[in-house]
């Protein structure tokens, strides 16, 4: 599946790294199902390359990111929580469609995170 959001490959790479910074600041993020596969498929592969936290992932997870404020909450506050061997960080929930263009919609989370709330109630 080349090209999944038909768009120039600066343009895509640069929407991928801003859907995967967001995703890593607020945890979840609502999406186009379209955008939504891809950003799964590519947090699992960053999540995993950075979970040995050394240097070199470091530097990968700021060369990746947008934002250094979610470089430093990866190594913080995300990894953390995964010391356990996960291979599955982030999950894909179905949502309602968009108003307007009725656009299938989706919700990229990540799966501690989930659980978390799920544990409270």
């Amino acid at each position: 599946m080349q090209r999944l959001l038909r768009a120039r490959t600066d343009f895509q790479r640069t929407h991928e790294r801003n859907l995967l910074t967001s995703l890593l600041l607020y945890e979840n993020l609502t999406t186009t199902k379209t955008s939504a596969k891809l950003l799964v498929s590519r947090a699992n592969q960053f999540m995993n390359r950075v979970k040995s936290a050394d240097l070199s992932a470091k530097r990968f997870a700021a060369q990746e990111l947008l934002d250094r404020a979610a470089s430093r909450k990866v190594f913080e506050e995300i990894l953390p929580r995964y010391q356990e061997n996960e291979t599955t960080y982030c999950r894909l929930v179905p949502a309602a469609p968009r108003r307007g263009d009725n656009a299938p919609q989706a919700m990229v989370v990540l799966t501690k995170t989930l659980a978390n709330k799920n544990d409270k109630k």
